[in-house]
Parts: C-alpha cells; structure tokens; sequence
C-alpha cells in the first residue's frame, strides 16, 4: 500500500471517527436536555408540593384554632349545664318542700273548717236552748 492509500484510509477513518464522535455528543447532549428537562419538572412538582403543605399546614393550624375554640365553648356549654341542672334540682326540691307543705296547709284547713262547722252547730243549738242569765261577779 501506498503513502497516498494509507493517507485516505486514513481520512476515510477520521471522517467516520469525527461522524461518531458527532453522534456520540449529539446522544449525550440529547440526554443532557432530558436530564435537564427532568429536573426542571422535579422542581416544579416539588415547589408545587410545598405550596400545597403550606396551605395544608395553614389548614391545619386554622382547625387547631377552631378545635381550641370548640373545645373552650363546650366546656362552658357543660359547666352551664351542670349549673343549670343544678338550679333545676333545687328548684325542684324546693318546689317538693312547698308541695308538702301545701298538703299540710291543705290538712289543717280541713280541720279548721270542720272545726269551725262544729263550732258552728254547737252556737246553733246552743241558740236554740233558752239562755242561761249571765252574773257578773
């Protein structure tokens, strides 16, 4: 072989070296932009998800307040009906102790009054009964 062969075999493998060389940076530029393309929408769904714990957490710190504040009026709803429930029985018991009472009003009216019917049959017939003189002393 000759000087002049060697020199475009030569050529022929630096073309085609040079060529692969090109497909090889072309394969590993185009990886590099999906890469890149992959990382860009990482960082979007991650700031995407940051976003929503944030309002998430917002949320969550908003119902721990209205919990708190839940919590503050049911405790005074129980205490005012624990008070109330309270009055309910001493009103009640009172009311009982006046019932009782009334009865026994109610018992000593029915006396009086038949006492009083007695009393008034016994000046009835004592009126009938000629009059005894009365003597002062």
């Amino acid at each position: 072989m000759s000087c002049q062969e060697d020199l475009k075999i030569a050529k022929q493998d630096v073309t085609r070296l040079s060529s692969e060389k090109e497909a090889a940076q072309k394969s590993k530029h185009d990886q590099l932009a999906g890469i890149v393309t992959d990382l860009a929408t990482l960082e979007a769904t991650v700031s995407q998800r940051r976003t929503e714990l944030t309002t998430l957490d917002t949320n969550i710190q908003d119902s721990d307040q209205q919990l708190s504040i839940i919590k503050a009026q049911a405790k005074e709803a129980v205490s005012k009906y624990e008070e109330a429930k309270r009055e309910y029985d001493n009103v009640k018991s009172q009311l009982d102790m006046i019932r009782s009472e009334k009865s026994l009003a109610d018992e000593n009216l029915e006396q009086l009054r038949t006492k009083l019917s007695n009393t008034k049959l016994q000046v009835f017939k004592s009126n009938k009964k000629p009059l005894k003189p009365f003597r002062f002393s």
